[in-house]
């Protein structure tokens, strides 16, 4: 009887020792396994900056495009190669340079151009370009400012007959070409090439008042850089 009993808490004794390494050995897993989940890439910690970065409102819209979901996904697939990660950087590149064009606002140039820019350089330095995450310069911040002139050619096109959806294309074509600094010879062609889309804009509907700042401008870029519309 009393070797039976001792055979039996003998058992119990192995069958508790047993289900003790069983446990420990669970929650070694469970606990590697969150641990690995929480360890994401720099890739994938990145791609959530920028989404945050989306969601703050970069831009004109707080979106996320299709296309620009699927950059993103890019960089949060361990799979994508370099290259392929590289490239999904140059293509939100451009995605902020587009809604810079628009907004002029240059804490979108400057998370598209050196957050994404200097991102790409630390971690693909085999792929990176400088010249590829470059945004031209399109805001007063960086480039030249408002002089009263320019100010009422701009109130002129503001107060026009123009429809609505042109004035808010020859608005933004405006303030891009009169920021752009003007460095050297690829600028000057750069803003000139701007204030000739302009110019021929305003001229197109036959709005008089569009018309006269379309002459304004032409006077006023002669006058304050020699140049010719």
């Amino acid at each position: 009887m009393s070797w039976r009993i001792k055979n039996r808490s003998r058992n119990i004794v192995f069958f508790v020792f047993i289900l003790v390494i069983l446990i420990t050995l669970i929650s070694a897993f469970v606990i590697n396994k969150n641990g690995i989940k929480q360890a994401s890439s720099p890739s994938e910690k990145f791609a959530n900056e920028i989404v945050s970065d989306i969601k703050k409102g970069y831009g004109s819209s707080s979106n996320i495009s299709v296309a620009m979901q699927r950059n993103l996904d890019v960089l949060n697939d361990s799979s994508s190669s370099d290259e392929e990660k590289y490239l999904a950087l140059k293509n939100l590149r451009f995605y902020y340079s587009f809604e810079y064009s628009g907004s002029h606002k240059p804490e979108t140039r400057e998370f598209g151009m050196k957050t994404i820019g200097n991102f790409a350089k630390k971690n693909f330095p085999k792929f990176y370009h400088e010249g590829d995450f470059n945004i031209p310069c399109a805001d007063p911040s960086c480039g030249e400012k408002y002089d009263e002139e320019g100010k009422l050619i701009l109130e002129k096109i503001k107060s026009s007959g123009l429809p609505l959806y042109v004035k808010d294309t020859i608005i933004p074509n405006y303030e891009a070409a009169y920021f752009t600094p003007i460095e050297n010879n690829d600028d000057k062609e750069n803003k000139l090439f701007g204030m000739k889309l302009v110019y021929q804009q305003l001229t197109k509907y036959g709005d008089p008042v569009a018309s006269q700042a379309a002459m304004d401008l032409k006077k006023y870029i002669k006058n304050k850089y020699d140049l010719d519309i």
